[in-house]
């Protein structure tokens, strides 16, 4: 599920991206930013560039309250992969998640990958969601961020539940 185009408009004064996904089809979203567009115009308080990151970008599947969108995308709260190893979380906001069949919620639609965005926004939102949904987990360094985008650059597919299930 690779990041195939995108482009970015201004609506009501929000930078907005539309982005083609192979598999998915259109999506659009707020604050999605497509490369070369500037990434600090965002709340310059990483908790607070966290919380935006994620009310915009993953609020609408996963929900607010993190007990996720019925047949968008599956509850956050207490899951083991927020509450596990920041690596396993990096790498599904990265490539994304094929599909969440036989995870204890009904089934959703996949997850896109997010790699078209700068380390920092992962890790404000990892840690926004870890600590949130995670009960307080770690949180997520951009340093560590960065290595798994390195390690997993030639990545072209959305990760399998199998797979992030063996992340140590």
């Amino acid at each position: 599920m690779a990041w195939r185009r995108g482009i970015a408009v201004t609506i009501a004064g929000r930078v907005v991206t539309i982005a083609v996904l192979s598999g998915i089809g259109a999506w659009v979203g707020a604050r999605w930013l497509a490369p070369g567009l500037p990434h600090g115009w965002m709340s310059s308080r990483s908790g607070e560039r966290g919380e935006r990151e994620f009310i915009d970008a993953c609020a609408p599947c996963h929900d607010r309250s993190g007990q996720g969108v019925v047949g968008k995308g599956r509850p956050l709260v207490d899951s083991p992969w927020i509450t596990g190893p920041p690596s396993r979380l990096i790498r599904i906001m990265l490539d994304g998640v094929a599909h969440t069949d036989g995870l204890g919620s009904p089934p959703t639609v996949p997850m896109p990958s997010w790699r078209i965005v700068d380390d920092e926004y992962i890790a404000s939102a990892a840690t926004y969601v870890r600590q949130h949904f995670g009960r307080g987990a770690t949180p997520v360094d951009r340093a560590e961020v960065r290595e798994i985008r390195r390690a997993t650059a030639g990545r072209t597919r959305a990760w399998t539940r199998d797979e992030l299930n063996g992340i140590p």
